[in-house]
């Protein structure tokens, strides 16, 4: 027996480079899409278009390799953290139905919900929406889980994150920390393992001891069924769906350790790595495609990746071997094996997706293609291409067709530019010893102007800040041709920062001088975290100037003791020892759970 209570700390007196990708010979990887806002996941239709949720309430569809402007289907939804679509699903039946499903947050309601929608074409039906599950209360803004697939009896089995209610995870109290099972219209089935023993929407649940199951995928050949559970301090698992199973949170994180005690149902990770290789486990595909063009070794993998490293790692299902496959992504989020064999990759802070496929050669191939640029007077102006090929690869540009001399790197930089390099066209040309490759060309735009100047009021450099403060934000943007930029040509963006890693706390507001964002109180505990603030503004002309301001934590020390001294307890699920100088950031809320009964020195206290 173990006792459950909340500790509550109070504050007293004491943009992204472009990087080169590592693949294995013979496959390359390119953009295949981009200008999704904030992508959390795809899936495929029968007919072969992609659906892509994307965070902020959209579902979008790329048709025949095209991002189609209107969104598919639009759902009020709130942002902040891990919060907004993190589920997406179509019907088994979809050719006949229609039917999709997205797992999202309730906006000023701190819950989820499963709603379920009904296409025709390339939207929704307006008024089809269909409330098919409600989800507990969360305590925070993070660990919304949202993997979910149909299995082949036709089920729907999703993973519900804790909340960051951590102890409610083992209960049967609550969905929060656990996988479901519902029928396609949110009907419980009756041969659900906890039915006799839970009242209601309960019934649902399916397993239970999860902390943020993100990421699910179903191997079709066999019904197997895996899901990436988002770790806490320590361990990121990789788990197979077990009816009635129990994966240990928060008692236990990753392989179980001696002192731990095992719940009944226990079920270890398949696989697990600790976070000196890693922060959080994300993506989840057998590679089972109806025209496989991987190599044989790939055939019937689990795929999953790293998303503070960005890598891509598949594991054999059978031996449960992990093994390395790609290198050098930022941050991503999302795989999906398609029909065609190849696969799709989203990058959620970069806004696009990647498309990761096997030629069989290794000639060079371009990832990313050069841009256009709008340069002032005087700047410099800089052009570059991402691409891949197997051995070294050289690199040649050209401006308007002529060679230009000791331009030889994948970055063109061209020093203070004027007006008569407006209209100057280039390109580049990327070569290895099995072929040559040419990028787009791209353009140069040289104004006699200046950029907005923006000045942030709040938070003021050196801004600190304490969990459940209220973050107030404000600025000017001056422009010495336009004079006073509008608020209509301002965007605002929060980014929650952990170690390597960010999460979205206020995206892409327009519209505001001012305005704020309440700090949660309860979520991420660990302290190498803080906030940035980022104002983005463009005058008349299309010049953009973006400032930005890191707002760090308060921190406090703070002890728990026992009689007798040295007992060990759980602080968020990890173990600790009483008498330990723990740091926290400032009113952050923990949870400390201790063992009713302890040995200690042979005696029973």
């Amino acid at each position: 027996m173990r006792l459950n209570f909340p500790i509550f700390l109070l504050s007293i007196s004491l943009s992204f480079q472009l990087q080169s990708q590592t693949l294995p010979s013979g496959f390359n990887i390119s953009t295949y899409i981009e200008g999704v806002n904030l992508p959390t996941q795809m899936v495929e239709a029968p007919d072969g278009r992609i659906f892509i949720a994307e965070k902020d309430g959209g579902i979008r569809i790329v048709e025949n390799g095209l991002l189609l402007q209107e969104p598919f289907y639009t759902v009020e939804t709130e942002t902040p953290g891990e919060r907004g679509i993190t589920g997406l699903l179509l019907h088994p039946e979809f050719e006949i139905n229609g039917y999709v499903y997205i797992y999202y947050t309730i906006p000023d309601s701190n819950r989820n919900q499963l709603l379920r929608v009904q296409s025709a074409g390339n939207t929704a039906i307006p008024g089809s929406e269909e409330v098919i599950f409600d989800f507990d209360p969360m305590w925070a803004a993070w660990h919304n889980g949202g993997g979910m697939v149909f299995d082949n009896a036709g089920d729907l089995i999703l993973g519900v994150g804790d909340g960051t209610g951590g102890i409610h995870a083992s209960q049967l109290l609550t969905t929060l920390g656990k996988i479901i099972r519902i029928h396609d219209d949110g009907s419980i089935p009756l041969d659900n393992p906890f039915i006799d023993i839970t009242e209601e929407h309960l019934k649902a649940i399916y397993a239970l001891g999860i902390r943020n199951p993100y990421s699910m995928a179903i191997q079709r050949s066999t019904g197997r069924i895996f899901f990436n559970d988002v770790g806490s301090e320590t361990w990121e698992e990789v788990n197979e769906v077990i009816v009635g199973g129990h994966y240990g949170w928060n008692a236990i994180e990753g392989p179980i350790q001696p002192d731990d005690e095992a719940p009944e149902d226990y079920q270890e990770p398949i696989f697990a790595y600790d976070h000196s290789q890693g922060c959080a486990v994300v993506g989840a595909s057998f590679y089972e495609p109806e025209e496989p063009i991987f190599p044989e070794v790939y055939q019937g993998m689990y795929f999953f990746m790293e998303h503070c490293l960005g890598s891509i790692f598949y594991l054999d299902p059978n031996t449960y071997e992990s093994t390395l496959f790609v290198e050098g992504l930022q941050f991503p989020n999302s795989l999906l094996t398609l029909k065609d064999g190849s696969m799709l990759i989203s990058e959620i802070y970069n806004n696009r997706i990647l498309r990761l496929e096997y030629s069989g050669n290794g000639a060079p191939y371009i990832v990313d293609q050069p841009n256009d640029v709008l340069a002032v007077v005087g700047e410099e102006a800089s052009f570059f291409v991402a691409a891949q090929g197997e051995g070294s690869l050289t690199y040649q540009w050209f401006k308007d067709g002529e060679f230009i001399q000791n331009a030889n790197s994948a970055a063109l930089q061209i020093e203070n530019v004027n007006l008569d390099d407006t209209g100057n066209q280039y390109y580049c040309e990327i070569t290895n010893s099995n072929g040559t490759i040419e990028s787009d060309l791209c353009e140069l735009t040289v104004l006699d102007g200046t950029r907005p100047s923006i000045s942030i009021i709040e938070p003021s450099l050196g801004a600190t800040y304490s969990a459940g403060d209220t973050l107030w934000f404000s600025a000017e943007v001056m422009d010495e041709e336009d004079g006073m930029i509008p608020n209509s040509d301002w965007e605002w963006n929060i980014f929650f920062h952990h170690n390597v890693h960010k999460h979205p706390a206020l995206v892409d507001l327009t519209g505001v001088s001012s305005g704020y964002y309440v700090i949660p109180d309860q979520g991420e505990v660990a302290t190498d975290v803080w906030f940035n603030v980022g104002l983005t503004a463009h005058d008349s002309q299309g010049l953009i100037s973006t400032q930005e301001v890191e707002v760090h934590p308060n921190y406090v020390n703070f002890e728990v003791h026992s009689n007798p001294k040295g007992l060990s307890f759980k602080l968020d699920g990890s173990e600790r020892f009483a008498g330990q100088n723990i740091l926290s950031v400032a009113n952050m809320r923990r949870s400390l759970s201790a063992d009713l009964f302890k040995i200690s020195d042979d005696k029973l206290w």
